[in-house]
């Protein structure tokens, strides 16, 4: 089922490590909040380029859907300037290293690596 806007939602992942221990289980849990954008921004984004959507959503806070239009732009053009700096600055503010990242890195690992919202609000300008 779709979430629910304006609603807080709490998380868990458990690992069992070692079947034969429970005490092996290790967790990691947090929160997310369904916020759906306004209109205007909604209208906004029907007229923008990619980039320029990137940058949008990064200065609404919304930095899953940022990240989403910065991995489909350096998927689609990995030879573009542009597209690898913006990838790169994403995968060093989740403190991955860009040059040991592999090629089949996906955005939901780096999704998992932080909750913060991050600055490329001036990307796309």
């Amino acid at each position: 089922a779709p979430l629910e806007p304006d609603r807080s939602y709490l998380w868990t992942l458990l690992i069992q490590c070692d079947p034969d221990r429970l005490s092996g289980m290790n967790y990691v849990s947090g929160t997310v909040h369904h916020a759906p954008p306004s209109l205007e921004l909604e209208a906004d984004l029907a007229t923008l380029s990619a980039p320029e959507r990137a940058a949008a959503y990064a200065r609404a806070g919304y930095w899953y859907d940022a990240l989403t239009e910065v991995e489909g732009l350096y998927r689609s053009d990995r030879e573009n300037p542009a597209y690898a700096a913006a990838w790169r600055h994403f995968l060093q503010q989740v403190e991955l290293d860009p040059d040991v990242v592999p090629d089949s890195l996906h955005s939901a690992n780096v999704r998992a690596q932080s909750s913060r919202t991050f600055g490329i609000a001036d990307w796309g300008r």
